[in-house]
C-alpha cells in the first residue's frame, strides 16, 4: 500500500477495499490485536518501491498505474477488466 496522501490510495481504499482511511487502520489494528496479521500491509513511498516490493514478496500486491508497470510484475484484472478497457472501475 502506498503512504497516505498518495493520489490513488484513496480510490484504492473504497473501491477495492471498500473502506474509508480510518476504516482501513481500525481493520489492521484490529486484526494484529486477535493475532490474524503480524502487522498491516507496509506502506511505500513510491510506485518503484511497490513493485520492487511486490516483484520480492510471493502474493504480493500493489496499485500503481498502468503506464509505470515494469516487466516483472504481473497486471491483475479488476471486476474481469484490465486497466484501459472499457468498465475498468479504477480512473
Amino acid at each position: 500500500m502506498r503512504v497516505t496522501g498518495v493520489r490513488g490510495r484513496d480510490v484504492a481504499l473504497r473501491t477495492l477495499c471498500r473502506m474509508s482511511e480510518p476504516e482501513y487502520r481500525t481493520y489492521w489494528v484490529n486484526r494484529v490485536f486477535r493475532g490474524q496479521a503480524s502487522a498491516a500491509p507496509a506502506e511505500l513511498f513510491s510506485n518503484g518501491m511497490a513493485q520492487d516490493a511486490v516483484a520480492s514478496i510471493p502474493g504480493g500486491v500493489a496499485l500503481v498505474p498502468a503506464s509505470e508497470v515494469i516487466p516483472r510484475v504481473k497486471v491483475l484484472k479488476v471486476d474481469g477488466r484490465f486497466p484501459g478497457e472499457p468498465g475498468y472501475p479504477l480512473q
